[in-house]
């Protein structure tokens, strides 16, 4: 070869070594894994660019007509020839919006445009089964029967696969007209058709329809990989998912899986569900409608056996129990007001639990009743209506009336309260009778709470007298203990009202400020301006034009300090007001 020959050879050499050393052109590329997708499925979109900065695409243009549900990221790095490249990855989840012809628009990285592309989404019925693998079947079935609404479904999704699933996830549809949930564990079995072995794996939902009528469930999708035959065995004789094909859980894989079975991915689709559901039956005029296998009420006392008496509140629960409902289905109870009694709503709560026969709710109602009247008060009683969803039928759960005996002042008749108000009228005009004469006894025996303390008096000097500055006797160290007792209550109940306060619960504001009333002994008087803070309080929980009413704690809790000190220091009580609670009036009976 001359020199002018090796020259050129050397410039090629030099030139092919440049360019093999340049920086290739930047690029954003974009693909899909499906072209056709089912209305309501989901996609993956993937895109790559080999200039990684950190930052990621702009993805907003794709919210026109998708939903992008997720994204991750990865990085690839290469080394070959001594020669270093890198790509970085984004793979984006996305579920179309609409049916049709959408197109994936271009999207923008420093400066970077990725490829559009266009992607089918067509009805769940017009895809096939099964995609990428035959042999997978799914299954979704409902029992027969009539079906209500807000009714609890029973659903069974049902798998069957021959070949070992590497990973899968199960989707189930979602839509305004239905709520779809799971229920308890997977069941996984082994199975024989047509000869071959199969795996099959049930999995228990509750469909509860939200809207009457005709409903459409669209298909169940299962969606995954399986062991690809011709890959790699595993390092220990065998494949690994050929005899566990859900080793980890029904839709599990392994570490080692992962590392030596590449996977092939499939997709299969169970059959649409179409059912009529029933409306509410005609009798719910109230517009609750409680669908339920077994609805039952219960209620307690608390204490067990509670003795009654006017103007103290006893508390009762009124427990709803349904089995096939959840607790949001369960109704408040209205509570019809007796003669002789109030009944005051302190707090509802609920509490849901799963069985094997479906869900079991519960609310609990906690009331205050207060007895306004001495005798037999009869509480009436309590009634919910729902709908046997086995029966296919109304039913009535009820708690039966119960007649209560009230300590004090019988207010039954006009008879009645005339009596009372003569004995009342004569006692007083003795009394004054009595004040004029000059026998100090008979005055302090006329004026009630004189005689007590005058007793006391004349039997601490009478001790004093024979006995000098001997200690005091056992009674009266017994009452000093007792009173230390009340104080202590009164302590206690005050300090739980500051709590409520300062967690602005207004129900426990409410239940608190009785709590105190009682402790401090106002079962027949209240402080000035207590009553009308507790007729706040009671309209914030109860009237629903007054519950977002502004109310300020501090003229509360100013009565409640003040009067506390005063029981604490052993001082008469300010003036008074009428009772809390309804009480007799003398002109017209019970208020």
């Amino acid at each position: 070869m001359n020199r002018l020959g090796i020259k050129c050879v050397i410039v090629a050499v030099v030139l092919a070594l440049l360019l093999s050393t340049g920086v290739s052109a930047a690029s954003l590329t974009a693909r899909i894994n499906t072209a056709t997708v089912a209305n309501g499925d989901q996609f993956q979109l993937t895109l790559t660019t080999d200039t990684p900065g950190g930052a990621m695409p702009d993805l907003a243009p794709l919210q026109e007509d998708f939903n992008v549900l997720g994204t991750s990221s990865s990085m690839q790095t290469q080394i070959i020839n001594g020669r270093q490249s890198q790509q970085m990855s984004w793979i984006v989840t996305l579920s179309p919006k609409e049916k049709g012809q959408l197109v994936i628009p271009a999207l923008s990285l420093a400066g970077l445009s990725s490829n559009p592309l266009t992607v089918n989404v067509v009805e769940q019925s017009a895809m096939p089964r099964s995609q990428g693998v035959q042999g997978i079947e799914i299954e979704a079935n409902i029992a027969e029967g009539t079906h209500y609404l807000y009714q609890e479904i029973p659903l069974v999704v049902r798998i069957e696969t021959p070949i070992g699933i590497k990973r899968a996830e199960l989707i189930a549809p979602t839509g305004s007209d239905f709520e779809i949930t799971p229920n308890g564990e997977d069941r996984t079995t082994k199975a024989m058709r047509d000869g071959r072995a199969v795996t099959v794996i049930e999995r228990d939902y509750i469909l509860r329809p939200q809207k009457a009528g005709a409903l459409t469930i669209a298909p169940f999708v299962i969606r995954g990989e399986v062991n690809d035959p011709n890959s790699r065995r595993d390092p220990f004789g065998g494949s690994l998912m050929r005899d566990f094909p859900f080793a980890g859980g029904a839709f599990g894989g392994s570490l080692f899986d992962d590392m030596f079975n590449r996977g092939t991915p499939f997709t299969a689709r169970s059959q649409s569900i179409a059912l009529d559901v029933e409306g509410a039956a005609n009798s719910a005029a109230d517009g609750w409608f409680l669908p339920a296998k077994a609805v039952e009420l219960k209620s307690e006392w608390q204490p067990a056996s509670p003795v009654f008496k006017v103007g103290e509140a006893v508390t009762r629960r009124i427990s709803i129990l349904a089995l096939g409902a959840r607790p949001e289905q369960l109704p408040d109870l209205n509570f019809t007001v007796p003669n002789g009694a109030r009944i005051y709503v302190d707090e509802s709560t609920t509490d849901e639990f799963k069985t094997a026969q479906g869900t079991f709710g519960r609310r609990d109602i906690v009331t205050s009743v207060v007895p306004t009247q001495g005798g037999e008060v009869t509480l009436p009683e309590i009634t919910l209506r729902w709908w046997d969803t086995v029966a296919g039928e109304e039913k009535t759960a009820s708690v039966p009336a119960e007649t209560l005996q009230v300590e004090g002042a019988v207010a039954n008749s006009t008879n009645t309260v005339n009596s009372a108000a003569a004995v009342s009228n004569k006692a007083l005009n003795a009394s004054r009778e009595l004040s004029e004469g000059p026998n100090l006894w008979v005055l302090v025996a006329g004026g009630g709470v004189l005689l007590l303390f005058g007793g006391l008096g004349l039997l601490y000097l009478y001790g004093r007298k024979n006995a000098g500055s001997r200690p005091h006797t056992d009674a009266i160290a017994g009452k000093n203990h007792d009173t230390a007792l009340a104080h202590q209550k009164i302590v206690r109940a005050r300090d739980a009202l500051r709590r409520a306060v300062k967690a602005n619960d207004v129900s426990k504001i409410y239940q608190a400020a009785l709590a105190w009333r009682r402790c401090v002994g106002l079962d027949t008087n209240v402080p000035v301006g207590f009553g009308e803070e507790i007729s706040n309080l009671e309209n914030r929980l109860y009237e629903p034009s007054k519950q977002n009413a502004v109310w300020d704690a501090s003229k509360l809790m100013s009565i409640v300090e003040n009067v506390t000190r005063l029981q604490l220091a052993g001082q008469r009580r300010p003036a008074v007001l009428p009772t809390l609670y309804p009480s007799v009036n003398h002109a017209t009976g019970p208020a």
